[in-house]
């Protein structure tokens, strides 16, 4: 990645998390800098993102996987267990792991080459408290015995179709965040039922991604479990 690139990014990544009132010390934007650079070398070998350039990662990777952090409900600094589902190329779990020092996050994909990119990536990183599996949220599910107190759902699936696996991995008390949309709409209207039944409360938090002259705005859904 040339320096014009790493700048480029820097600067879309400051202007993103000023837009969300987060305040980033530079060694952490650093190493999301270096994700990024690592995210490209390996998109040259196989499948990761189709988002690559500079201003389009920081704000729709790096920015948007912390809008969770903005949303008043969460807090980066405590102590947290954490499941990312279908984590791709580590978003959100990546940089929620190089932001919140306190959290475990474990974060799963189907896809095993996109699993190894995270471990790697964790390793390179020095994020200790963010491991990677090879596991579909069903056989997790199946295995059992595990719970989580945030579950973390980004780009993948929709909600009336994951709710109850969701549910079955998330501890009393905790919460479930689907990233998503302004189209989200039919998604939680469908799930109505679903979340009826598992007595989850539902809240949505909207919040908007400064990108140059443009504005996107993100929903954070959030399911909780009663204690």
């Amino acid at each position: 990645m040339s320096h014009e690139q790493r700048d480029e990014f820097d600067r879309a990544l400051d202007e993103a998390l000023a837009g969300l009132n987060l305040r980033i010390e530079a060694v952490r934007r650093e190493r999301m800098a270096d994700h990024y650079e690592r995210l490209i070398e390996a998109n040259r070998q196989f499948n990761l993102t189709r988002i690559t350039s500079p201003v389009d990662a920081a704000v729709k990777h790096y920015a948007d996987s912390l809008t969770l952090l903005a949303t008043g409900w969460v807090h980066g600094d405590r102590k947290l267990s954490v499941l990312d589902v279908g984590t791709g190329a580590g978003f959100p779990a990546v940089p929620l792991a190089i932001v919140c020092d306190r959290w475990s996050i474990l974060a799963i994909d189907g896809t095993g080459k996109k699993v190894r990119f995270v471990e790697d990536s964790a390793a390179a990183l020095g994020l200790a408290h963010l491991a990677a599996r090879h596991v579909r949220l069903e056989e997790l599910v199946r295995q059992g015995g595990e719970r989580f107190e945030l579950v973390t759902v980004r780009a993948v699936g929709k909600i009336p179709e994951l709710l109850a696996d969701l549910a079955a991995v998330t501890r009393p008390g905790g919460s479930i965040a689907f990233y998503k949309s302004e189209q989200a709409d039919a998604e939680v209207a469908a799930a109505e039922a679903i979340a009826s039944k598992l007595r989850l409360a539902m809240t949505i938090h909207h919040v908007e991604l400064a990108a140059g002259q443009e504005k996107l705005t993100r929903r954070l859904v959030r399911y909780q479990r009663p204690r």
